[in-house]
């Protein structure tokens, strides 16, 4: 059973990428293949577009780091400007999200207590 590099997560055999975390297998070689007939690893790009297209952008940062050898801080703007750049959109709210509900809670409170003070 080939193991992820990223995440160790124990994959069956014959596959391509992770189960888990989708990162290429280094056992096996993509689907991909070149002029002369041989298997081609896709390129970085194609690996962090898939990971970012999955969720992944943490384990896209760093394959990035991991490949180029690039510190944290210009793995995260590489990756986060070819996100941009296919039209990739990070999900979640983030702390927006959570800031907005609270300060709806604090408000739904206030105006209970100064109904049943009044």
């Amino acid at each position: 059973m080939p193991k992820c590099h990223f995440c160790d997560h124990n994959n069956p055999a014959g596959i391509d990428r992770c189960q888990n975390c989708g990162a290429w297998i280094e056992q096996k070689a993509s689907s991909t293949s070149t002029d002369s007939g041989q298997q081609a690893e896709p390129s970085l790009e194609a690996q962090v577009l898939t990971l970012l297209e999955g969720g992944k952008k943490i384990v896209a940062i760093k394959l990035y780091r991991q490949q180029t050898g690039c510190d944290l801080k210009n793995a995260k703007d590489a990756v986060e400007a070819l996100a941009a750049k296919h039209g990739i959109v990070s999900k979640g709210a983030g702390c927006a999200g959570v800031i907005l509900a609270m300060v709806l809670a604090c408000g739904v409170l206030g105006i209970g207590i100064w109904f049943v003070v009044a």
